[in-house]
C-alpha cells in the first residue's frame, strides 16, 4: 500500500512526536500528585485543584489518542526505535487515565454519604469542635437515610465493648489517636469524650471525629464518630478510619 507525499509527511512528523509526548507524559504523572497536594499546602483551593485535574485528565485522553495512533504507525513502518518511543507514549498517558477510571469506577460503588457513625441509634454529639468547624462545612445533624446506607455498605462499623474502666479506655483510645497522627483538640477522661481532626493525605481534607465511652452495666461502650467537612462523598475514608482505629484499639485492650 503506498502513500501520497503529504501523508508521508503527517506521518513522519507523527512518530517524531512521540519523545515529546514520552517527557510530556512524565511530567503529567509529576503533575497529577501536584494539583492535588496544592490543596493541602493551601497553594489553591479544592474546587480548583479538582477543575484542572479535570482538564488533566481530558488531555491525557486525546494524547493518549495521538501516542496510539503513532504507535500504530511505527509498527507499520517496523522501525524499533519508533516503536518503543510510541509503547512508552502510550503506558505514561494511559497509566492515568487507567487509574481515574479504576478510581471513578470504584468511588462509584460507594455510597454519597460522609459521616459515619458506630452509635446509628444515637451518634456522638460534637461539643468543642462544633464551634470551629469553617462556614460552609457539612451539617453535623445526623441523618436516618445516612444510617440505612451506612447498613448496607459498612455493616461492621460497629460499637466496642471493653471490660476496663472508662478512664482506662480513654487513656487507650487517647494513644491510639495520636499514634494514627489524629489532632488531638479535647480530651476529658470524666466525660468519656475525645474530640479530634484529621487530615487526607492528597487533598489535605479535614474530617472531624468524635470519641465516645460510657458505662454499660459491666463493660465500657466505646463510639466513634467521624465526619468529612467538604463533599458529598467520603469516598470511604471515614469508614476506613474508624475500622482502622478499632482495629488498634481492640489489639491494645483485649
Amino acid at each position: 500500500m503506498t502513500t501520497n507525499p503529504s501523508s508521508r509527511r503527517w506521518l513522519t512528523l507523527l512518530m517524531r512526536l512521540q519523545p515529546v509526548l514520552i517527557w510530556l507524559g512524565v511530567l503529567a504523572l509529576l503533575t497529577y500528585p501536584l494539583l492535588a497536594l496544592g490543596v493541602r499546602w493551601d497553594w489553591w483551593n479544592y474546587q480548583l485543584g479538582l477543575s484542572l485535574i479535570a482538564v488533566m485528565a481530558l488531555m491525557a485522553v486525546l494524547l493518549l489518542a495521538l501516542a496510539g495512533i503513532g504507535l500504530l504507525v511505527a509498527l507499520r513502518t517496523r522501525s524499533p526505535g519508533a516503536i518503543n518511543n510510541g509503547i512508552w507514549a502510550v503506558v505514561l498517558w494511559g497509566a492515568p487515565i487507567f487509574y481515574l477510571a479504576y478510581f471513578g469506577l470504584q468511588s462509584s460503588q460507594l455510597p454519597m454519604i460522609h459521616d459515619i457513625s458506630t452509635d446509628l441509634a444515637k451518634p456522638p454529639q460534637f461539643q468543642v469542635l462544633a464551634g470551629q468547624r469553617p462556614e460552609g462545612s457539612n451539617s453535623l445533624q445526623f441523618d436516618g437515610a445516612v444510617a440505612d446506607l451506612q447498613r448496607q455498605h459498612y455493616p461492621d462499623v460497629q460499637s466496642l465493648l471493653f471490660s476496663q474502666p472508662v478512664p482506662e479506655v480513654i487513656q487507650a483510645a487517647t494513644g491510639v489517636a495520636e499514634d494514627l497522627g489524629w489532632n488531638l483538640v479535647s480530651v476529658d477522661p470524666q466525660q468519656g469524650r475525645i474530640e479530634a481532626t484529621d487530615r487526607t493525605f492528597w487533598f489535605g481534607f479535614t474530617d472531624d471525629i468524635v470519641i465516645r465511652v460510657t458505662r454499660e452495666q459491666t463493660q465500657s461502650k466505646l463510639d466513634v464518630r467521624s465526619v468529612s467537612r467538604v463533599g458529598k462523598s467520603d469516598l470511604g475514608k471515614n469508614a476506613a478510619r474508624i475500622r482502622g482505629f478499632s482495629r488498634l484499639l481492640k489489639i491494645q485492650l483485649n
